[in-house]
């Protein structure tokens, strides 16, 4: 800089790597399709998705969600974001001929994000993430792991959700 001002440089934490793959996955509107397209394909296992289901999300960040361990002491787990994910079923499609649909289903998706290779879910996160899994309540707890080596090109991510991919 022709200025005299000199550039400081600020070693990268574990916590600031995990402020940058948050803020990649989860800052701006919309998420990234990648995610909502492997949300879908999830959901399919369980729902009617069809052909045009016209997804939408809303991302909420920082909330708590709680549970009741089988010895009945309750648990909480502040996830990074819930991820609200609305679709129009194929019953609804097949039998709607505008071309405009308004969402008739809705699946809750706990997310929380992991980056670095290193980056794995504290105890009380997989407890409670476990809990959530095994409720009949469309919550689907999801493990998004992300890779910031390619900065500032692009972010790998990797999608693990419970249920399929953590028992």
């Amino acid at each position: 800089m022709s200025d005299g001002l000199v550039m400081a440089q600020i070693p990268i934490s574990s916590n600031i790597k995990g402020q940058i793959g948050e803020a990649s996955i989860l800052g701006n509107p919309p998420l990234p399709q990648p995610i909502v397209d492997e949300l879908l394909e999830f959901l399919s296992n369980f729902y009617e998705i069809g052909d045009n289901p016209n997804p939408m999300t809303d991302v909420r960040r920082s909330v708590y969600f709680n549970a009741t361990t089988q010895e009945g002491k309750e648990i909480s787990w502040k996830a990074d974001a819930r991820i609200t994910l609305s679709w129009v079923s194929a019953q609804k499609q097949e039998e709607t001929e505008e071309e405009v649909f308004y969402p008739d289903m809705e699946a809750v998706f706990p997310v929380e994000v992991k980056t670095g290779e290193y980056a794995t879910l504290e105890r009380n996160q997989l407890d409670v993430a476990r809990a959530i899994s095994q409720a009949p309540n469309h919550v689907f707890p999801v493990v998004i792991n992300v890779s910031i080596e390619d900065l500032p090109e692009n972010v790998e991510i990797e999608t693990q959700i419970f249920g399929r991919d953590f028992d």
